[in-house]
């Protein structure tokens, strides 16, 4: 898990959401390079990074990530979209001498709210799956797969050697990991995600003693990082801006 270093000053760690690589915030990141040290990291399992062993979760990406972070640097502020906001609250709540601040762009890791036919039906698909997975063994059929064809979301259908890590991050819960972050939090949303709606900011917000929610109209879950790419940026020099404040005041 090699960084792809930009420039070199204050430091600003770049986590991308799941299936994509550091590539997705080049183009954000370069907008600081000027004003700070960026490391951009292909997480575990994806572009040149090997994956680390099976079922991992969001607690074993933050492990491998910490032994890459210096300690004896300067501010540092971890970006993260999606899943990488995953590791990125692993990260700040376990070792906070590493974290001065957290921007966490459309951020997973509190479920949505349910209905309750939701989760009847969830729970009804899970019995068809363990079903479909003893029948397979029993009559060497194929119906686990045609199962997970059919039922399974695109990001499990693709997940491939990482498919047992998908389904330990989905399952996590990092609601009480968030409440002991004390480190200042910016929370971006789209308001027309659908992947990971406002809601969970609110939860996020909720949940984090220190933390400011923006939801900016128009924007959904990946377009967010390109066409709102300047909203955030600017979002982000605010942020910058009050924590060197708090630190200059401290």
């Amino acid at each position: 898990m090699q960084p792809a270093d930009i420039s070199a000053r204050s430091e600003m760690v770049w986590l991308h959401g799941w299936g994509h690589t550091h590539q997705i915030f080049l183009p954000l990141a370069r907008a600081f390079e000027q004003s700070g040290w960026n490391r951009l990291f292909d997480l575990p399992g994806f572009g040149q990074t090997p994956k680390l062993q099976d079922g991992a979760g969001s607690s074993d990406y933050a492990e491998a990530l910490v032994n890459l972070l210096p300690s004896d640097c300067g501010q540092r502020v971890i970006v993260g979209h999606s899943f990488g906001c995953r590791v990125a609250v692993e990260l700040a709540a376990k070792y906070p001498q590493l974290v001065d601040g957290l921007v966490l762009i459309a951020a997973a890791g509190i479920p949505k709210s349910r209905s309750i036919l939701w989760k009847l039906r969830a729970g009804a698909l899970k019995i068809l799956g363990k079903l479909a997975g003893a029948s397979d063994k029993i009559f060497r059929s194929s119906f686990k797969s045609a199962y997970q064809n059919r039922f399974g979301s695109d990001d499990y259908r693709n997940a491939g050697d990482l498919r047992s890590t998908f389904l330990a991050v989905i399952n996590e819960d990092l609601t009480e990991l968030a409440r002991q972050i004390s480190c200042p939090v910016l929370l971006i949303y789209g308001e027309q995600d659908l992947e990971t709606p406002s809601e969970i900011g609110e939860k996020y917000r909720a949940a984090l003693p220190n933390a400011t929610l923006k939801i900016l109209p128009g924007f959904g879950h990946l377009d967010i990082l390109s066409n709102g790419r300047h909203r955030i940026e600017d979002l982000i020099r605010k942020f910058m801006t009050r924590l060197n404040d708090e630190n200059r005041n401290v």
